[in-house]
């Protein structure tokens, strides 16, 4: 009876891993469709309310992942010796659930914000939101083909695991 119980559960451990390895790639496409609306958000109030980066950026904060981080941003402004809004963004990406050309592309959004005109800082956020755009249609594509592999090969191995110690 022990013997099956532990068997039991191993299975449910290797379900909840392939699980686990699902809800990172939903993750990623949440954070993802976050950083796009907040792109555009960015782009209409520095364009026609000429909303000034610190003040951006709280408008940003919430309880969202992105938000989050937008809120880390405007924390490290309000600092004395604070690095430049670059460093701080750049710095705030490490550590979220992106692909490396996803963070490289949210990189160049901290890149521009607060160093050009409004033109400028707004042309380069669309290019960007457009690249991040196609960049979660992929993610959404991964998360439907993949999500559905790791819950498949978790549960097969729980599987196959509790008939090789049964």
């Amino acid at each position: 009876m022990t013997g099956l119980a532990g068997a039991l559960l191993l299975a449910g451990a290797c379900l909840c891993m392939g699980g686990a390895a699902a809800g990172r790639l939903r993750a990623r496409v949440r954070l993802l469709r976050q950083f796009e609306g907040a792109l555009e958000l960015m782009e209409r109030e520095l364009s026609y309310a000429g909303t000034e980066v610190p003040e951006l950026l709280e408008k940003l904060s919430g309880p969202t992942e992105a938000g989050a981080f937008f809120r880390r941003c405007a924390g490290g402004l309000a600092d004395p010796d604070r690095p430049p809004l670059s460093r701080l963004w750049r710095d705030g990406l490490e550590g979220l659930p992106l692909g490396e050309g996803e963070r490289a592309l949210l990189e160049e959004a901290g890149q521009v914000l607060g160093r050009y005109d409004s033109a400028g800082q707004c042309a380069a956020l669309g290019r960007v939101r457009e690249e991040l755009a196609a960049a979660r249609r992929s993610a959404e594509e991964e998360r439907d083909r993949m999500g559905r592999v790791y819950w498949t090969v978790g549960g097969a191995t729980g599987l196959l695991l509790v008939i090789l110690l049964t």
